[in-house]
């Protein structure tokens, strides 16, 4: 697929494009949208459901900072809520492998996820100002 695609009146810009992005990264982004069915509602969502290992932390923030997440978040807040975002990420499984529960998921047939979390409101959410215009492109 090529990088740019016209499509209408607009390019479509395709992500292997992307600095620091390479073809796994891409692949384990498609496979995870697919298993959920519908896009992703959170940067927390999309790194509990990615690859990891695949994406790292300079892989997130060229998606962040080139636009790929605009959906969910401006990008300003999505780069203050990265690094929790991908600790949650990995701590999840660590937790569910050692058998460590929240106190309310012990009782409950299956773990409690939180992905449904948009931006913690503590200190991100209202705090973050959006990136000047100069600084987003």
């Amino acid at each position: 697929m090529p990088n740019f695609t016209p499509h209408g009146q607009a390019i479509r810009f395709g992500l292997a494009a992307v600095k620091n992005v390479g073809g796994n990264a891409i692949e384990s982004t498609v496979a995870a949208r697919k298993k959920l069915g519908r896009n992703f509602r959170s940067l927390f969502e999309f790194c509990e459901e990615v690859d990891l290992r695949l994406l790292n932390k300079r892989v997130l923030e060229s998606l962040i900072k080139s636009g790929a997440m605009d959906s969910i978040g401006r990008r300003a807040q999505l780069m203050q809520a990265l690094d929790k975002a991908i600790d949650r990420a990995q701590k999840n499984p660590r937790d569910a492998e050692s058998g460590q529960h929240g106190l309310f998921g012990v009782f409950a047939d299956e773990p409690a996820r939180t992905t449904t979390m948009l931006f913690p409101i503590l200190r991100i959410g209202m705090s973050t100002r959006a990136w000047p215009p100069r600084k987003r492109f």
